[in-house]
């Protein structure tokens, strides 16, 4: 995985100091240098300034993450959490995949213990 971030800090409507974080992660099947990036997803976590608390704290509705697979760095940690966080996104990316992405995701296939989760992907790769 490579991660890239970019902040700003703006205020909203209301005045509020609001901090917001834009990461790009890319997924890639083997290590460098050999690696191609196989999906890239971005997300936005927006913190907003809490007086009372004096510190930023995590705004989950106006992110496009949650708060726990930011923890779990954007569910790359394990195999486990990779597939609960990015499932919706790896179907989508079946059903466009080149052949290089493909063969990744019959890789990901055949690891997957959830038998739902392999119907779907299947279905998805048009199998």
């Amino acid at each position: 995985m490579q991660y890239d971030s970019r902040a700003k800090t703006f205020t909203d409507k209301d005045s509020a100091l609001i901090r917001e974080v834009t990461y790009q992660v890319s997924f890639g099947a083997t290590y460098k240098p050999t690696y191609h990036w196989l999906r890239t997803k971005t997300c936005t976590a927006r913190y907003r300034w809490d007086n009372t608390a004096e510190k930023f704290v995590f705004d989950a509705h106006n992110s496009t993450v949650s708060e726990e697979e930011l923890k779990k760095e954007f569910g790359g940690g394990t195999k486990d959490d990779f597939i609960k966080y990015n499932f919706d996104r790896l179907l989508q990316l079946a059903e466009t995949a080149n052949s290089e992405q493909r063969a990744w995701l019959e890789e990901v296939l055949e690891q997957l213990t959830d038998d739902s989760q392999k119907m779907k992907l299947q279905k998805a790769l048009g199998r």
